[in-house]
């Protein structure tokens, strides 16, 4: 009995079955890189936006200490006094009427809440008032990225001596 006679359709069946498995693992690598590339963009789009939104805050910060005497909040629009802060989490915190534009930042925003008076406890502020009232104002400063559908929110503290 010669069996190589019966075996002359194998080798195409086995090509066959060794090309349905290279596919199927093409397709897998595939679908693979598509998914690392998703990932790799959605964490490019976070840190960018924590970036932008950390930079925010600290031009808001920038803003606060360029002023030499303490700053109306009844002036400035992204400046909430203590007895009616701006609360981040607000979507309405984030409108023209409540927060600062920084365009060169991506249209990022910010606000900056005025927590009040500080004075370090047994501080020189408070001896020795002769130097000027001593007065060390608290803000708590917010910047908001909201660029390629995410958002970050930052939020930093700052104390300034007037």
């Amino acid at each position: 009995m010669n069996l190589t006679k019966n075996n002359t359709g194998s080798i195409l069946v086995i090509v066959i079955f060794i090309l349905l498995i290279l596919t199927m693992i093409g397709i897998f690598a595939t679908n693979t890189s598509t998914l690392e590339i998703m990932i790799s963009g959605n964490d490019l789009a976070s840190k960018t936006n924590f970036y932008r939104a950390e930079s925010t805050a600290y031009v808001g910060m920038s803003e606060i200490d360029a002023f030499t005497t303490k700053p109306n909040p009844a002036n400035y629009s992204w400046l909430h006094p203590k007895n009616s802060p701006a609360d981040p989490r607000d979507s309405n915190t984030w409108t023209d009427a409540n927060s600062q534009k920084v365009s060169s930042l991506g249209d990022s925003r910010y606000v900056v809440n005025d927590e009040g008076k500080y004075i370090p406890k047994g501080s020189s502020l408070v001896i020795k008032p002769a130097y000027g009232s001593g007065q060390i104002n608290v803000y708590r400063i917010s910047g908001r990225s909201d660029q390629k559908n995410g958002e970050s929110i930052v939020t930093i503290g700052f104390k300034k001596k007037y």
